[in-house]
């Protein structure tokens, strides 16, 4: 592919069709480069690992939401325990 572009430069006369070619050619690699992109990323399952590690994100977060909240109760519990010592 390569050769075919330079080939193509050599016999070119001026320099927007230099241009053109190189413009195609960049076009076109980076077509192939995200193709292939794909293609890996499918093989070592990077994209589901990546979806994996996002749910694990939304786990843990709740996770800590809910341990915010049992602390909240029994710091009450805490407070309220105590409240009822001191009343005795």
């Amino acid at each position: 592919m390569i050769t075919t572009i330079l080939t193509f430069t050599r016999q070119s006369s001026g320099l927007g069709d230099l241009i053109g070619y190189l413009i195609v050619f960049i076009v076109v690699s980076l077509i192939i480069f995200l193709i292939m992109r794909e293609v890996v990323t499918w093989y070592w399952k990077i994209n589901r690992m990546i979806g994996l590690q996002e749910k694990q994100i939304k786990n843990q977060e709740e996770q800590l939401k809910l341990m915010i909240l049992q602390a909240n109760l029994l710091k009450e519990q805490n407070a309220m325990l105590r409240q009822g010592s001191k009343n005795e």
